[in-house]
Formats: structure tokens, sequence, C-alpha cells
């Protein structure tokens, strides 16, 4: 708190007040006549605020009492005490609800604050640290660590993870710093890449900016925390913070795969049907309890979901063994062990072994894709767009050598395989489109460039052939309606309506970019395809059910960065000769996964759960669950999967008032995941990372201490001057000095 302080008696100076601080405040203190009034900077427990009570009741000047909290406070922290008579300011919703949950009073939330000038000034002022830094790191990617040796700041659990790490072969792309006390250096012992820097609270805090700014994230594994400044001050300085508010699980719409917690009412979800139909209501609240955890075949990945929570499913026969087969190797025999006839909702605590889960096959539908609403900046001439440009008159045109866009697509076969080759190789390049292949994609290139005559073909090496194609539309065309990045590409669903015929097309496009064919015993082919995006790997498995040959999901093919999804069959026309498996059956609406794994956990945390127009249901990540009308106040959440650094719309230095800074405990192979994400953005999508960065120091605006503690100044009734409400009424950009 003491930092804090120091930032508000900085504010009472450019206001014309004088701040003095003081160890101990008394009654006499505040009966002085040129004392306006007291603050207390402290922790919200009686042995830390004990002597501000007999002050604070009797004192007459206005006084404020601004707290934090280290953990969750007991009822013992109050009891039997005069602290019950006071009036609290705390720091954060979550402190404000500690503070009630024990009886105490709170009058206001008055957030933390930063020097957001200052934070912008150390990368000019940090020479000495950047020199220091770079030493050590050389090319690796840079993490660091600000915090002292204490359970609830989980250094254990972060050592544990760069383990996990190391093992799979990261030690070279990586170092983590720490200014910590000396006391954690034997929880890192061994482990190489772990550099100490300093100890903690042995350096100005200006001097710890200095070498956060020269990392490229800062990691913050506390489980929990009153405020969580370390994370508001890395985007001040402009990097990316990890930390413990792990992102929820994934739900099939029509633009493709979303976390539950982005779902807005009115967007198209796909029901057990087959169809897509609009989200009517979106739930949330807080929970504590068990977890059921269910883990299909084909699928592999644990779905969690709370107890009550209706899953669709169909039940085995008793012929079927209980956890192996579905069938007993003839396939108009299927229905005697499997059958829809049986398929019914079971709440999540209900399942057994028995049960086999549910996938819907996107049914059959009209798809013209309108591309007005992934580009902007373009003038419609007809029905095809091109890009716009303006004089210094405001008078728009179409800018010379533009190329143009139909206005819809109608999704051709040439389109379709378009859109499989830049899934698979194609990235934005500026104003352009490049796809990456090699002189072995001889058939890419050529009709890539039959489709689009102005593309350019630039031959680096045999495995480097570089494809342009020119045009700012067509780039963001593309990117919006696919996803940017490697890790965020995806096939959006509503393409899935297409019928199967057209689809081949676009999945064989896919396959030639990034996927590979093999033979064996001689009549069988093995199809596979690695990506490192979970929602293309998911959205791939929907593709492949609709095509009749569902693919089997490997999560991090062994311990490699990406996703392996496989299938056999007899041809790789995808017209007849599905192999199957035993394991389970495809009819024309379902397909029907047996249960592999069943597990419970207690969790704490926020759940969701949407109520979806005429089919009251939903996919997430490939299986149906019913909507909230049946039970009531069913909730959904996935807490344990989609690993990712915050962007900023979810970032916990968000200004609104309902922020609250409670990170969830997490495991360590959680944090190891989120820290090789970070590792891939920063190496593999500079321009990703580089958006954040700039995002995160620009809402970090809001928290400067010129607009936060003012509200400290009205509960001391000070007098606030006009040039300082000018400065928070029109933004740190219009005024940069106060007084």
């Amino acid at each position: 708190m003491l930092n804090q302080a120091n930032l508000f008696k900085k504010l009472l100076q450019e206001c014309g007040y004088e701040g003095v601080f003081k160890s101990t405040i008394t009654v006499e203190d505040l009966d002085k006549d040129d004392v306006a009034g007291a603050i207390w900077f402290q922790l919200a427990s009686i042995n830390f605020i004990g002597d501000a009570i007999v002050p604070y009741i009797l004192g007459r000047k206005p006084k404020v009492l601004y707290v934090t909290c280290e953990g969750v406070l007991t009822k013992g922290n109050v009891v039997h005490s005069n602290i019950k008579r006071c009036e609290f300011v705390a720091v954060s919703n979550f402190v404000k609800e500690c503070l009630q949950s024990v009886g105490l009073k709170v009058r206001k939330v008055v957030h933390h604050a930063i020097d957001w000038k200052l934070c912008g000034q150390v990368h000019e002022k940090n020479l000495i640290q950047r020199r220091q830094i770079q030493q050590y790191a050389k090319d690796r990617v840079k993490f660091i660590v600000v915090a002292r040796d204490d359970p609830r700041k989980n250094l254990k659990g972060l050592a544990e993870a760069m383990k996990i790490l190391n093992k799979k072969g990261y030690e070279k792309d990586y170092v983590v710093f720490l200014i910590s006390d000396e006391s954690a250096k034997q929880k890192f012992h061994g482990i190489n890449n772990a550099v100490f820097i300093k100890s903690f609270g042995g350096s100005a805090h200006e001097f710890v900016l200095g070498y956060i700014a020269c990392c490229d994230y800062l990691i913050h594994p506390a489980y929990s925390e009153g405020f969580g400044l370390p994370v508001l001050e890395a985007n001040a300085v402009g990097i990316p913070a990890i930390h413990c508010f792990p992102p929820n699980t994934l739900v099939a719409t029509a633009d493709g795969f979303k976390p539950i917690e982005n779902i807005k009412i009115g967007d198209l979800v796909l029901t057990h049907k087959g169809r897509f139909r609009k989200v009517t209501k979106v739930y949330r609240r807080y929970y504590k309890g068990k977890l059921i955890g269910v883990k299909p075949k084909a699928i592999n990945r644990t779905i969690w979901m709370t107890p009550e929570h209706p899953v669709l499913a169909t039940v085995k026969s008793k012929k079927a063994n209980a956890k192996k087969t579905l069938w007993n190797g003839s396939k108009d025999k299927w229905l005697r062990l499997c059958s829809k006839k049986t398929m019914r909702w079971v709440e999540a605590k209900d399942l057994t072994y028995r049960d086999v889960l549910v996938v819907p096959r996107v049914k059959d539908s009209e798809v013209v894709i309108d591309v007005t609403k992934y580009v902007s900046d373009y003038v419609k001439v007809g029905d095809k767009l091109y890009a716009k440009g303006s004089n210094q008159f405001g008078v728009n045109f179409i800018k010379p050598r533009a190329y143009e866009l139909p206005a819809t697509i109608n999704p051709s076969d040439e389109w379709l395989r378009f859109f499989g080759y830049y899934l698979a190789e194609g990235c934005k390049c500026k104003t352009d489109v490049q796809l990456c292949l090699s002189m072995k994609d001889k058939a890419i290139i050529g009709d890539i460039v039959k489709q689009f005559e102005h593309a350019r073909v630039k031959i680096r090496s045999s495995n480097d052939v570089r494809v342009f194609i020119a045009g700012r539309l067509l780039s963001d065309f593309l990117t919006n309606l696919f996803g940017h990045g490697a890790r965020n590409k995806q096939i959006p669903l509503f393409l899935l309506q297409l019928p199967k015929e057209r689809l081949r097309h676009l999945f064989k496009a896919l396959i030639l970019g990034d996927g590979c064919v093999s033979t064996y015993k001689e009549k069988y082919k093995a199809i596979r395809y690695t990506t490192v995006s979970d929602k293309l790997a998911l959205s791939l498995f929907l593709l492949s059910v609709k095509l009749g040959h569902p693919m089997t999901i490997t999560w991090d093919y062994k311990g490699r960065r990406g996703h392996q999804l496989s299938c056999s069959t007899y041809n790789t026309e995808f017209e007849d000769g599905y192999k199957g498996r035993r394991e389970y059956v495809l009819d024309e609406d379902y397909l029907y996964l047996p249960i592999k794994e069943i597990t419970e956990k207690e969790y704490e945390g926020y759940v969701y759960n949407l109520e979806v127009e005429e089919d009251n249901s939903y996919v997430v990540e490939g299986i149906v669950v019913h909507n909230c009308d049946f039970p009531p106040l069913n909730e959904f959440t996935s807490p344990d999967f989609n690993f990712m650094f915050n962007y900023i719309d979810k970032q916990a230095v968000k200004c609104n008032i309902y922020q609250y800074w409670l990170f969830h405990i997490f495991t360590p192979d959680m944090l190891a995941e989120m820290i090789s994400y970070a590792i891939d953005v920063y190496k593999n999508s500079k321009d990703e990372y580089q958006e954040y960065c700039t995002k995160a120091r620009e809402h970090t605006k809001n928290w400067d201490y010129h607009v936060k503690y003012v509200e400290l100044m009205k509960e001391l009734n000070l007098v606030i001057p006009r040039d300082l409400i000018d400065y928070i009424k029109h933004g740190l950009e219009w005024i940069t000095e106060i007084r």
C-alpha cells in the first residue's frame, strides 16, 4: 500500500495540499486546525488497523480507512472488536465482499491506481535493466515474476509448471526472471532458465517497473489478490500478463467456436437438431461445489459441468460391452446395441459408462456469405466492393489499382478450395494475403493462380514458396471470417450447411495443405491433419462428422505444440466406404460416442448457461447439452481448457465498477499450457502480440491516479481544482501535466 499512499500524496501536492506521512495518527492530530483530514492505507485486519480504530471513531475531521486484504477474511479477524464501528473504502469489489462477509461496513469501492505517465517513460530510463536482462535472455522469450515468497503467490506451482515445460523441450525457448525473496530460490533449484535478479522490496518501485518493461510477459500466478496491481502495471508499461482467470468452454456458433462467456443474446448456436437457433438469454452465477467431467471418445477431452446439467445421451443395449464396443462387427446390427429410441436428457451426475453421448450432423441449408459484414472502408459499385480512399476534402473514391471483391459469395467449389488452402497455409501480410507453400504444392499454386490472376508467386527455395494475393478487402475478409493467427483459425460452422459433395472440396484442400494421406493394409487410407488451434480442431471434427468420416482428436500430439486429427477410409474422395470403428457409430442424424472417462472435482467460480429458442439446446465442444429451462438453474462451465493469456476485452484492467480481482486456483499443468501458448504467440504471431500490447497500454489510461484517487479526495471533502476536473473529463491525451 506504500506506493499507493505515495501516489495519493503526489495528487494532493498537485492540487495545492500538503500530505504528511505518520506511522500513527492520533485523535489529537485530527483536532489540529491545519489538518483537513486523515486517510489510512492498510490491510483490513485487526492486527494492522487496530491503532486506527479509536481516532477514526472519535476524530472530528473527515477520515478514510482505505483497505485491502490478503486472501479471504474470517470472522476471527474482527470478533470482539470496535472495528465493526468503522466504515471502509475497499480497493476492489472482491475486498468489499470479503469485508461484508465478516460483518464489516463498506462505504464504497475505489480501485488502486497507477502513474500512467511514469509507466510510459520507463522504456526510456531502463537501459541498465535492459542490458542486464538481455545478457541472460539473448533471443529467448522473456517472462518476469514479481512476488514475495508466500504460499498465496503460488511460486511453487510456477516452478512445477516450468519443469513440465522444460521436459517438453521448451527450456531453450524462454527464461523467467524473478524478483522475490531469497527463500524462493530453493523452489527453483535445478531449473536453469529461472533467473533471480533482485530481492523483493530491495529496489525502488520505478526500478522494478523498468525490469517489467524489459520483458515480454508478466506471470502472476497468485491464487488470490485483493486487487492484482502487478497485472495492471504490466499492461500499463505495455506487456501482456498471464494470470489465473481461465476462460470457459467453447460453444458451437454459426461463426465458429466461441468461449461461453463471450456468447451474446442473438448469437446463433448449433442445437441437437443440427441447425442454428438464436440465444435468447445468457446466465452467469457464482458456484461453489462439485463438477462432473465427461470425456467422450473421439473428442478425447474432458468437458466439465455442474452435476444437474442435462446432457443428450442414448443408452447401450445390455448386449454391448459397458466400456468398449457399440456394435458387434456388423454395421446393420448396430441399432440393436445403440438406438435413437432410447435417447433422452440425462443429468451429468447420473451418466454411466453405458450412456452414449451424441454429436449432431449439421443439416443442409442455403449458404450465402455477406462480405460486407467482414470488411470496412469500401465502395460498393453494383455487386462489387472496392477499397475506399479519401482526399483532403473528405471526398471518397476507389483506390487506384484496387482489386474487386464480390459483395456476396455463394461458395463455389473454387472458393471452398481456396478457403481450405488459406486455413492450412494462409495468413495476413500487411494488405496482402500470403500462403506459405513448397515446390511440392504445385497443384495448390496452380489452383490459386487460376482463381486469382493477379497472384504473385515468389520462390525462395524448394521448401519456401510464397504466394501473394493483393487486396486489403480480401485480406480483411479472410481474417475476420476464419480468425487471425494460427492459434485462432477455425471453420465458420455456417459453412457446414453446404451439401457434403461441396464440403469435400474444403476438406480435401485442408488435407493438401496441412494434412497427409497414407496407405496401410493395402486398401485403407489413413488421413491425418495437424493444427495448433483448438477451435480449428473442433470445427474440423464437426466437418468430418458431416462428411460421414468422423476423425479422432489427439490433443498435444506426442507432447508437441499441435493437435492431430485422424480417420481411416477406403478412399480419399469420401463418397462411400467409411471403414468405421468399433468404438462409435454414425447414422444420418448423429454420431454416437461412448464415454471414455467420468471424473469429479471441486470448483469455485463463475458458471454459465444459455437459453436457446425452439430447440432448447446447444453444442459445447462437440456434445449436446440442454439449456436452462430443464431443470432450472443448471449452469455449465469448463475452467480447465482453452488456455490463453486474456485479451484486453477480458482483461482485469478493464475499467468498470463490477471488476473483481479474484484469481482462480489452477494446476501447474494449466499454467504450463498458458506459458507455452504465450511463447508461440510471441514467436509466430508478432502482429497479434503487438496489438495486445498497444491495447493494454491504451486501456490503462483510465487507471491513472488522477482519475481514480479523486474519489478519495471527495471522501475527505477536499476541494478539487477545476483543471483536474477537466483533465479527467477530456482524458490524458488532452492534458499531460497537472500544476
